[in-house]
């Protein structure tokens, strides 16, 4: 029998993309999947699609609990009177501002007729069990629920971009930004929060004054390309993801650890919501891996197979952690364009990379404060003698 149920996606935002991760993570093999203007069909192959969905409520509670796991919170704690050291604490599981979004969670687990204070990890267990023992007149009976629930800012971070920002008066509408999303019923709350969890993989420092921003990663899938381990190995695959800036540096990474089949990636860096502030987008990108292979792809193949990937790893990670690090930026700009095949990058990458290798002091490679420079020298070194990893 080949039942089939409709998912409403927001036709703007980033919780569209959240939907979409939910659907990539179901079993390609046991259903179809397409999208329909502002929907997505979801027809099983025969089997019951309770159980299809409670499979990836399973998966969203699994990579939230790794997630949380993976990524305590450190915190300065008074050891005593005179010193204070740092120490991790679990972290919070859904991020939430204030009142707002807190009361609305509380509301969600109290329609589920679960305590309060339980996790998300456990929310999305209970749930997949409740679904999973459903008929299929009563699943979609649940698919098809009244809308009452207030979307959190994580649902809706561009609407904050919109009305606080220059020329608004702070009184744009959600309804005007998210449609269908302004309203959302247990259902749709839940599959938007579990494609969320799916879809974030880590944190990322951006260097900003004198103390840095942490930024929440989101590695958003842009189509239903994918199968679900597919999905899966994409997603394990960004856990090490090191930033967003400089771009040339993160599409380089992302070109060399990424699974080739992946073409594109939507990658978002958010700022979590506490307190009285809401969830914000600080960055986002489309990253075009098929055109950067396309040009790079022999560049690529020597890195993957010889001795540079670690080096060029090293000074990816430099440039985009460290405040003085102007050198490592531009040689890694210069390797960019050399790596798709630029003569002019490759020979001013070739030179500087020379003069930095003639001047280097070799009696400071012990001492620890050299560290940098020795990694650079070595950096440097690789783009003069395997000269054959570039085109």
């Amino acid at each position: 029998m080949h039942e089939s149920v409709e998912l409403k996606i927001s036709n703007f935002g980033i919780v569209r993309h959240y939907v979409i991760s939910f659907v990539n993570m179901m079993d390609k093999e046991k259903a179809d999947l397409r999208i329909e203007g502002n929907r997505i069909k979801v027809q099983s192959k025969g089997a019951p699609l309770p159980s299809l969905f409670a499979e990836v409520f399973y998966k969203a509670e699994d990579r939230l609990r790794n997630y949380v796991e993976r990524n305590p919170l450190k915190e300065e704690t008074e050891a005593d009177t005179v010193s204070k050291k740092s120490e991790k604490k679990p972290r919070v599981d859904i991020p939430a501002s204030g009142k707002n979004d807190k009361r609305i969670l509380v509301k969600i687990k109290r329609d589920l007729k679960i305590p309060t204070d339980t996790s998300f990890v456990d929310v999305f267990h209970q749930f997949g069990q409740y679904i999973e023992k459903m008929e299929i007149n009563e699943f979609k009976s649940l698919a098809e629920a009244q809308k009452i629930h207030s979307p959190i800012s994580i649902f809706k971070p561009e609407l904050y971009g919109y009305t606080r920002g220059p020329y608004f008066d702070g009184k744009f509408k959600s309804e005007e930004v998210s449609g269908d999303e302004a309203k959302l019923s247990t259902w749709e709350f839940l599959i938007r929060l579990a494609g969320y969890s799916i879809a974030r993989i880590g944190n990322v420092r951006i260097p900003s004054g004198n103390k840095p921003i942490y930024l929440t990663v989101l590695a958003l899938p842009t189509d239903l390309g994918y199968t679900r381990s597919n999905f899966e190995l994409m997603l394990d695959s960004m856990k090490d993801f090191p930033g967003f800036k400089p771009e040339e540096g993160m599409i380089m990474w992302m070109a060399m650890n990424l699974p080739v089949y992946l073409d594109e990636l939507l990658v978002v860096g958010m700022k979590d919501p506490a307190g009285s502030s809401p969830a914000e987008i600080r960055i986002g990108l489309n990253v075009p891996l098929a055109s950067y292979r396309a040009r790079a792809n022999e560049f690529l193949r020597r890195v993957n197979s010889g001795n540079g990937k670690k080096s060029i790893q090293w000074i990816i990670r430099t440039a985009m952690w460290e405040k003085e690090a102007d050198s490592e930026r531009d040689l890694l700009k210069l390797l960019f364009a050399a790596s798709q095949g630029d003569r002019r990058s490759r020979e001013e990458l070739m030179l500087r990379s020379s003069k930095t290798v003639l001047s280097y002091d070799y009696e400071n490679v012990k001492n620890k404060e050299n560290r940098d420079n020795k990694r650079l020298y070595d950096f440097c070194r690789n783009m003069v003698y395997f000269t054959s990893l570039l085109p």
